[in-house]
């Protein structure tokens, strides 16, 4: 089983620039274990409690934190995808009244479209929503599971909500900190990205 974790950096509205960034990081059920050890013991190194959650907003000021955190994440397995999606392109190809929801939406289809059919396909999903959320989780789901029928693919097994901070919030913690910092340095650069790159890959 694969498990994979969803999150973006931004929003719809203009306020945050031009760039909506969505990050998926895929882990090998055996292999998930390690990486949450392996930020547990960066929490650790950096005097953090053991319920910090890695953000990319919050760490954004303190290079320490992304030093331990990007060390950490090299010793285990992991890869992602990350899809940028243009604000501005997708407002003028969308109908007038298309709510940030229906942007989210379209971001996350194009990100899982351009992942591998062996992450996707009868594989385990969790997006960075509250269980509050289920019922946007199930919109988002069942676009996803149209548009890869759509191209004759299957989609996930299953497709839960998990918040940062519960059980398997470590993938989603990767997306997060990945996300940001895509959005933050337009791609793949900046100080840590770049030796990443046999691991991320933009679609």
């Amino acid at each position: 089983m694969i498990y994979s974790g969803v999150d973006w950096s931004g929003s719809p509205g203009r306020e945050q620039g031009p760039w909506l960034v969505f990050a998926i990081v895929h882990v090998g059920a055996t292999d998930l274990p390690s990486l949450e050890l392996a930020l547990a013991n960066a929490r650790r190194n950096l005097g953090r409690d053991p319920d910090y959650a890695f953000k990319h907003s919050r760490a954004k000021s303190f290079v320490d934190v992304h030093h331990r955190f990007y060390e950490a994440i090299r010793r285990v397995s992991w890869h992602a995808h990350v899809h940028m999606l243009d604000k501005a392109g997708w407002s003028g190809q969308r109908v007038k009244g298309s709510r940030g929801t229906d942007c989210i939406c379209d971001g996350l289809v194009a990100l899982v479209i351009g992942c591998p059919i062996a992450v996707v396909a009868h594989q385990v999903l969790f997006i960075d929503l509250p269980p509050t959320e289920a019922s946007t989780v199930q919109s988002y789901r069942t676009a996803m599971r149209k548009s890869l029928k759509g191209i004759r693919r299957t989609g996930f097994k299953n497709v839960r909500p998990c918040p940062d901070h519960r059980q398997h919030g470590a993938i989603i913690q990767v997306a997060d900190m990945i996300a940001g910092e895509v959005r933050e340095h337009k791609g793949l650069a900046g100080p840590f990205l770049p030796e990443l790159r046999s691991r991320v890959r933009l679609v």
